[in-house]
């Protein structure tokens, strides 16, 4: 607006000085009568005055284009939520893989203050996985095995002796299932990019997710190796019952073989309608 303003001041400017010049010309001195001569009668037709010749009103010029707003800066607002949706997409790319695997892994935890230590034993093979948790009970080690087949669920623990039960197929699930999960739904997570960490000889890539609103009841941390075996899960979850933090990390890791998936020895498979 300056700029404009001060360009119509000089218009306005230019058009007093030129009337003012206008209005200070000179009249244009009269010639005196010439002479008459014997026997004629003076002339008694008025002479026309002199007329100042017209002046052209200049006429202001184009207004001037209003500047243009600076561009936004490429790293400027947005910057977060970009940087998230590519950790987004290398998090999915890699929980995509659905690598066959065979990982143990040592379990601390804790519920309001009150520390837990189990161990854990994760097994996928295609649409095959298994779950094995030992837990420290007044029994002693109590073991459990759970094996989804991709048509039944086979839970095997060791109360008194190894036995087995068949329910519906997917009722059970490990913190991966659920982090697989969450990667099918990654628009609804803020996913930010952690320092990578040397596990078991091998470098992970790890992520933290957490939902975007805040509303969510669970966040975590994992670390994934190149083929998308996790080798470090970290859950934190809240709810009714408390906060619970779990952290899981992998002691072994190897290849899935059909072993994995045979029932202990000797046991009966008792199917619940």
């Amino acid at each position: 607006m300056l700029g404009l303003f001060m360009r119509k001041g000089v218009l306005v400017l230019l058009v007093a000085v030129v009337l003012v010049a206008g209005c200070s010309v000179a009249p244009a001195e009269e010639k005196e009568a010439a002479p008459v001569k014997a026997g004629e009668k003076p002339s008694t037709e008025k002479r026309a005055e002199p007329v100042a010749p017209a002046r052209e009103t200049p006429k202001p010029g184009p207004a001037p284009t209003p500047a243009a707003k600076p561009a936004a800066r490429a790293n400027e607002g947005g910057e977060a939520s970009a940087g998230a949706s590519a950790m987004g997409t290398a998090f999915v790319q890699l929980m995509e893989k659905n690598p066959g695997f065979r990982a143990d892994y040592r379990v601390s935890s804790n519920l309001d203050g009150e520390d837990g230590s189990t161990a854990v034993t994760w097994v996928y093979q295609g649409n095959r996985k298994r779950i094995d948790t030992d837990v420290l009970s007044d029994l002693g080690i109590v073991s459990s095995k759970i094996f989804e087949t991709g048509k039944e669920t086979i839970i095997c623990d060791t109360t008194i002796e190894w036995s087995c039960v068949s329910v519906e197929a997917g009722n059970v699930e490990s913190e991966f299932d659920k982090l697989k999960k969450v990667a099918a739904r990654i628009g609804d997570y803020e996913v930010i990019a952690l320092p990578t960490k040397n596990l078991l000889g091998q470098k992970t890539q790890c992520f933290s997710v957490g939902d975007k609103e805040g509303a969510g009841t669970e966040s975590y941390e994992v670390c994934l190796t190149q083929d998308g075996v996790p080798l470090y899960v970290h859950v934190l979850e809240v709810d009714a019952f408390g906060v619970l933090d779990t952290e899981f990390t992998a002691t072994r890791n190897s290849q899935a073989t059909g072993m994995d998936f045979e029932l202990p020895t000797g046991t009966e498979v008792l199917a619940i309608e």
